[in-house]
């Protein structure tokens, strides 16, 4: 089981800008502690069953440029303005 401080708990919540009372660290350490060893639990059955952590994993694609038949998609738009789509206007500017 992964045991954390209440110096190291208290400093992760002024970190994070979390206010915590005197009667609520217990709890948050229990929390926090089973948060931890559970994230451990699960990491070793990754690597006891031999699969490979997805985050390290780099896929390489070619990029290549398609054409597309995009006038059937701008056909289709309600309101078009230089083979571009005309969209509300939902950010207000300073003038």
């Amino acid at each position: 089981m992964i045991k954390v401080s209440k110096q190291e708990l208290l400093e992760i919540a002024r970190t994070s800008r979390i206010e915590l009372k005197e009667q609520e660290i217990a709890g948050m350490l229990k929390e926090l502690e089973d948060m931890l060893s559970y994230a451990e639990r699960i990491s070793n059955v990754v690597i006891d069953h031999g699969c490979a952590p997805h985050k390290n994993v780099n896929l390489f694609r070619d990029d290549i440029v398609q054409v597309t038949a995009y006038q059937a998609l701008l056909d289709q738009a309600p309101d078009v303005e230089q083979n571009l789509f005309v969209v509300p206007k939902i950010i207000e500017t300073q003038e």
